[in-house]
């Protein structure tokens, strides 16, 4: 009993005499430069992969950060954007879209099966519920195919 009772007030002393002081750090910068295609043939029958992609950006520390991309109409400013989807695994600097996505965005942004029109994607950056969103896009040509 005695050599529990020495154990435990060991342990609480080395509890109580740790002073590192942890506070989380918020500081992250936002991404430079956009990469994608400028031209998309959005056929849905086809099961390619669309990558998008950035550089530049990240924690200060080291850590991780959270990324979205956003994709909004043409002359769009992403306040309201039409379509928006978490990178890969939240943290990585790119995404991988389906033509079956690339359709959806396609029709909310008003561009009807067998014709072309632009749209724009921007990247939203995150970390420890601070939120930055640059003034950087891209814009890119999608053209929908004759299905849907």
């Amino acid at each position: 009993m005695k050599k529990i009772y020495l154990v435990l007030m060991v342990l609480l002393t080395i509890f109580i005499s740790c002073d590192d002081d942890y506070s989380l750090s918020t500081d992250f910068s936002i991404p430079t430069e956009l990469d994608s295609p400028d031209y998309i043939y959005v056929d849905l029958e086809s099961s390619d992969q669309i990558r998008f992609s950035w550089s530049g950006g990240g924690a200060k520390d080291g850590s991780y950060v959270l990324y979205e991309v956003l994709f909004d109409k043409e002359g769009g400013d992403f306040s309201n954007p039409i379509y928006l989807k978490k990178s890969e695994y939240n943290t990585d600097p790119e995404l991988r879209m389906t033509t079956e996505e690339l359709g959806v965005i396609a029709r909310k942004a008003g561009i009807n099966p067998l014709s072309k029109g632009k749209v724009i994607w921007t990247v939203r950056t995150s970390k420890g519920g601070v939120t930055h969103s640059g003034g950087l896009h891209k814009e890119v040509l999608l053209e929908r195919s004759w299905n849907r």
